[in-house]
């Protein structure tokens, strides 16, 4: 079955796993008995069961998106999120997100216990069935119900959460304490072991099964959870085997566009994929709780959201290392048409040739940002500077998650509320984030030199695929490459990864990939505090024209509307005002055009109030629910 389809498909049985009963029926039939008792007798009940599971992992409460990267250093909101309780770290457990993502967390726990009592009792009514069939459906329920407790582990109450491996039937079975994080860890860890055994998924699915889960996506997950625990010896084993195993046929894709677009969805570079459909279900609206389609849009975007302004922006410091992360000035790939600021059309040398030039940001910042001056890529389908009024402090908008490479920006064919909607899967993890996780093994975490050398090698892959200055000696996997020619440590690869490769690389996506990386680090406080210190300034595009004048000063004139990008739609040009990020040193020793020293206006900083507030026993896990406090008198007596 194909994957887009079952998905529609688990709509429905999401629907009847949780069925809803009227008065009269609850008072004939436990609800949870007609999933044990009726449902599970057929192979197409089977199928349906383990569908569910699917459709329970891709509700967007799960993922957290927004309420994740505001809690680390990854984004906040238009001008700066002055009432935002994730970035302020002011937040307590009466806040719905969290409520919402523990119930989210819980609801795939309910129906991977379904699907594992159901398959029992399916192999008893049906003692020929198919073994091979079956041992997929059980690896599947085993591998969720034991990603959902990963997840569970490295997100709530130091790992300390409930341990539910039974349907519940009555008040008390719902009433129980949560387990030790040691507890919890070893219980998922065995359903992941248990999934990963030879013979119970496939290294890959046949064609039309592209998605589901296979054992190399298992090897990925224990990798990654052995990688939180420091245990780097366990970690590279499955980490390895991702990457050295034939049979799963894992390979970086070309162009990392096609890891952030419906583009070459499902690809060699996907592990772990969360699948949507724009048009599996034409009728759902964005806000609809069938979830065919996602709307991460809202999350992420200024032209999609239902509120007038996205949710979040990137961090100012975000912008700046993408800006600043060198590219490879030799390697063709970075040669891109210069552009006529006004027209937007390429220019010509005398000849009628277009004259190629540098692009103005590297490939990966390209791929993943929105910049109001970059004009080597499109954002909506048109010119970055056209598509949206970036202005006033606006200065960037993530790309991820958007429909930002499938619609324009002006699309008559589209309504407003199909603007909401995305048919773009949600990368959870992907070879590039496995090469990085596998180089800090070899290094282990930064106290190991005799790992340095392959752990480069590993780093530079992901570096050379997006065309930028690689790392170390000149070696001859990248002959023809750039290197920065530097002696690197072990430390000083650490720094690597936890500050430039991996935030820049991984970016929002994975599961609170960010927040785990820092919290497992144990550089949250100190993070916080080093970013709390820089100041940023805010320059226009087209940019100011400068002059130095005799008394030491750099004078300043706005630009000219004239020289501004021209839109033939609205037959106007716009300035784009204090659209372009740079640190505050662009405005040293600055006058305007009266003589005047430029103001603070044109300054902003970012993560005082996290930098104060934030508490590592209070911040560095989701606190318990209070609706699950209040439900659950017994949940802190262990």
């Amino acid at each position: 079955m194909n994957y887009k389809i079952f998905l529609l498909v688990s709509v429905f049985v999401g629907g009847l796993l949780l069925h809803s009963c009227s008065d009269d029926e609850l008072q004939q039939i436990n609800p949870n008995k007609i999933t044990t008792e009726v449902f599970w007798e057929t192979q197409a009940d089977c199928e349906l069961g383990i569908n569910a599971i699917y459709n329970a992992f891709k509700d967007r409460n799960l993922m957290a998106l927004r309420v994740e990267s505001q809690r680390s250093d990854m984004a906040h909101k238009y001008q700066n999120d002055a009432e935002n309780s994730y970035y302020l770290k002011t937040y307590n457990n009466s806040k719905s997100d969290i409520q919402n993502k523990w119930a989210s967390l819980y609801t795939g726990v309910f129906r991977a216990n379904q699907a594992l009592i159901g398959l029992n009792k399916f192999k008893e009514l049906n003692p020929d069935v198919n073994e091979e069939m079956w041992n997929n459906w059980r690896g599947q329920a085993l591998f969720f119900r034991g990603l959902f407790y990963f997840y569970l582990h490295s997100s709530f109450n130091n790992g300390e959460v409930v341990i539910r491996d039974t349907i519940p039937e009555v008040i008390a079975d719902f009433q129980i304490p949560v387990s030790s994080s040691k507890d919890v860890f070893n219980f998922f860890m065995t359903d992941l072991k248990a999934a990963y055994t030879e013979g119970i998924l496939p290294n890959t699915w046949s064609k039309g099964n592209e998605g589901r889960i296979t054992r190399g996506a298992v090897a990925a997950v224990i990798g990654q959870a052995y990688l939180y625990q420091e245990n780097y010896d366990s970690a590279k084993v499955y980490l390895g085997d991702v990457i050295n195993n034939t049979a799963y046929a894992y390979a970086l894709t070309d162009d990392l566009k096609e890891n952030v677009s419906s583009t070459n969805e499902l690809n060699s570079e996907a592990i772990l994929e969360i699948v949507y459909s724009e048009n599996l279900k034409p009728e759902e609206t964005a806000n609809s709780g069938d979830g065919v389609s996602s709307k991460y849009g809202d999350d992420v975007s200024p032209i999609e959201t239902q509120w007038g302004q996205a949710a979040m922006y990137p961090a100012y410091w975000l912008q700046m290392a993408y800006k600043e992360d060198p590219m490879d000035v030799n390697d063709p790939r970075n040669l891109t048409p210069q552009i006529d600021i006004v027209s937007g059309d390429p220019v010509l040398d005398e000849n009628g040739e277009v004259i190629m030039e540098l692009r103005r940001y590297n490939q990966r910042a390209s791929a993943y940002i929105a910049f109001v001056d970059d004009e080597a890529t499109q954002y909506y389908l048109a010119r970055t500077c056209l598509a949206w009024n970036f202005n006033n402090k606006s200065t960037a908008a993530f790309k991820m998650m958007s429909n930002c490479n499938e619609y324009s920006y002006i699309d008559a064919n589209r309504s407003n509320s199909e603007n909401y909607k995305s048919g773009v899967n949600y990368r959870v993890l992907r070879l590039a984030d496995i090469f990085l996780m596998y180089a800090e093994t070899l290094i282990e975490g930064g106290s190991n030199e005799s790992g340095v050398t392959e752990a480069l090698s590993y780093i530079n892959k992901v570096r050379y695929r997006s065309a930028l200055q690689l790392l170390g000696p000149s070696t001859g996997e990248f002959a023809s490459s750039t290197f920065d020619e530097e002696t690197y440590d072990a430390q000083k690869v650490m720094d690597q990864l936890m500050y430039v490769e991996r935030p820049l690389e991984i970016s929002i996506l994975g599961h609170a990939s960010r927040h785990m990386d820092l919290r497992r680090w144990g550089i949250y406080e100190e993070r916080f505090q080093e970013l709390s210190q820089l100041r940023y300034s805010f320059g226009s595009y087209p940019e100011e024209i400068w002059s130095d004048n005799t008394d030491g000063t750099r004078k300043f004139l706005y630009p000219k509307a004239e020289d501004a990008p021209y839109d033939p739609i609205t037959k106007k040009n716009y300035i784009r005002w204090g659209s372009i990020l740079y640190y505050d040193s662009y405005f040293d020793n600055a006058v305007g055009w009266d003589g005047k020293p430029a103001g603070d206006d044109k300054f902003d900083i970012e993560y005082q109030a996290s930098a104060a507030n934030y508490i590592e026993s209070q911040h560095a896990y989701w606190p318990i629910p209070l609706v699950e406090e209040t439900s659950n008198p017994n949940i802190y007596n262990k």
